[in-house]
């Protein structure tokens, strides 16, 4: 909810981003199998179509869900998540290219182990995060071979300077 009725104010404050990085749709669980699996991939496919529309440069790197653990409610959405929404996401990036957009598939839910994530069994903990951030952070660096020629104050080559200088690192 929200994202569909502001995303042209969002992309609007953005001059002209090099990539959007989109995870969502873990919510739409909760909705009920009906819902969400007849209408999860058809909403993901109109978001990219608006997005695009705003922001027609931007490469926009789309993920599978994180899978659900514990609850006898998690454990059926994730069975929801399993059947009717991360298996099509690679080919909606792909038939989102063949319409000209510049996506890129992510499969996070590879990325996030079970021990990554919180004991709500829903969000991700700190290392699951990590386990994000490495994940969008390799995405990143495959767009982006040669970060100096991508400009701005956030490239992947200043980060990796930035993290060396603080000797933080995943």
């Amino acid at each position: 909810n929200g994202v569909d009725g502001n995303i042209n104010a969002w992309c609007g404050q953005i001059r002209d981003p090099h990539v959007i990085l989109l995870h969502l749709g873990t919510n739409d669980t909760g909705d009920g199998e009906t819902t969400f699996c007849a209408e999860a991939t058809n909403r993901l496919v109109r978001l990219l179509d608006r997005i695009h529309a705003c922001q027609p440069s931007a490469k926009i790197v789309v993920t599978t869900l994180l899978r659900r653990i514990g609850s006898d409610a998690n454990v059926q959405r994730r069975a929801w998540i399993e059947r009717a929404y991360n298996p099509f996401i690679e080919g909606i990036v792909a038939e989102q290219r063949t319409k000209g957009q510049d996506a890129y598939f992510l499969d996070m839910c590879s990325a996030v182990t079970d021990d990554g994530l919180h004991t709500d069994g829903l969000h991700p903990k700190d290392t699951g995060y990590a386990m994000m951030a490495d994940a969008w952070y390799a995405k990143l660096r495959e767009l982006y071979p040669d970060p100096t020629a991508v400009g701005g104050v956030n490239t992947p080559a200043l980060v990796d300077r930035k993290v060396a200088a603080s000797g933080a690192g995943t």
